[in-house]
């Protein structure tokens, strides 16, 4: 993988992400294949948006449920969600000799033998003085 991008390249010359879209933050997805990827991402993502907006004869209540559920589709298969297409997951797979993906097969088949053995996951259940608080009262 490159370190630094290419003199002439200038990343988010098409589009850059939305104040407080911090998919596409970290450094790496300046170099060149990643940053087309994401702003190849980013320019379907306004096309939906456009799409399902302003329709005619839609009211504002519905052409909402389907600008939340396309952008909610196109969440899902954003770049940086899969390994192969998010920079920063190949950089510690690089730094880490590929163990945050031993690490997290492990953390995976953890939650697979906790959700078998119908044991709850996470910390142990709660003890009333111990990691809750319980006072006197009633529900209003």
């Amino acid at each position: 993988m490159v370190s630094t991008p290419h003199a002439v390249w200038q990343p988010w010359f098409m589009v850059k992400p939305q104040p407080g879209d911090n998919r596409f933050a970290g450094r790496d997805w300046t170099l060149p294949a990643f940053n087309v990827m994401a702003q190849a991402f980013l320019l379907g993502e306004q096309w939906w948006h456009s799409a399902a907006s302003g329709l005619h004869d839609v009211s504002k209540g519905n052409a909402a449920i389907v600008d939340f559920t396309v952008r909610q589709c196109l969440d899902v298969v954003a770049p940086s969600n899969f390994a192969f297409s998010n920079p920063e997951v190949l950089r510690e797979a690089m730094d880490s000799g590929g163990g945050n993906f031993v690490s997290g097969w492990r953390n995976w088949l953890e939650d697979c033998r906790d959700l078998l053995s119908a044991r709850p996951s996470g910390p142990a259940p709660f003890v009333v003085g111990k990691n809750v608080a319980a006072t006197k009262g009633k529900v209003v």
